[in-house]
């Protein structure tokens, strides 16, 4: 998981440990990645920048990767085709339309390498998503769509996060 110190990777790196799998921590700061790893009882590999993290992708040939960071508007082309040079598949937890859209470009030569690329995996883009879906059930589709939203996941206790207004319009 690449940007292996967040709480978004503590709490998606504990359920690999959960199934009896390893995941392995992409970061550049060593301190904060053993403390996560420790946490989620995961490995670590440090990787001070985007290059290296996509070197680090191809010389371990994982099966999957999970990118935590961002800017996710410049991180996946790297990244992605670092995976699909070791047959991985590629999950990301962007939130924006031009992070959105440029792992979008990447979909069709991710298909014909046989290679899942997920993005907008992350809170904002399926809780939003989920309850827009939820709340048209047997209605006719709405020409469009505002969901206004703050997105939260547990936090350890003392540590102050602020908020954030996120806003979606589909």
């Amino acid at each position: 998981m690449r940007g292996g110190t967040g709480r978004s990777v503590r709490t998606i790196a504990a359920r690999p440990a959960r199934l009896g799998l390893t995941a392995i921590l992409f970061g550049r700061n060593a301190n904060r990645l053993h403390a996560t790893a420790q946490q989620t009882h995961s490995e670590t590999l440090s990787a001070p920048s985007h290059t290296a993290a996509a070197a680090e992708i191809r010389q371990r040939h994982p099966a999957v990767v999970i990118n935590t960071a961002g800017p996710f508007t410049t991180t996946p082309p790297g990244v992605v085709d670092a995976h699909r040079a070791v047959g991985s598949h590629y999950i990301d937890l962007a939130n924006d339309v031009a992070a959105l859209s440029a792992t979008y470009e990447l979909h069709d030569a991710a298909v014909q390498a046989g290679h899942t690329v997920i993005t907008g995996a992350g809170f904002g883009v399926t809780a939003t998503e989920s309850v827009v879906v939820k709340l048209r059930e047997g209605r006719h589709a709405p020409l469009r769509v505002r969901v206004d939203m703050v997105p939260s996941i547990p936090m350890a206790e003392g540590t102050a996060v602020p908020m954030q207004r996120a806003h979606r319009e589909a």
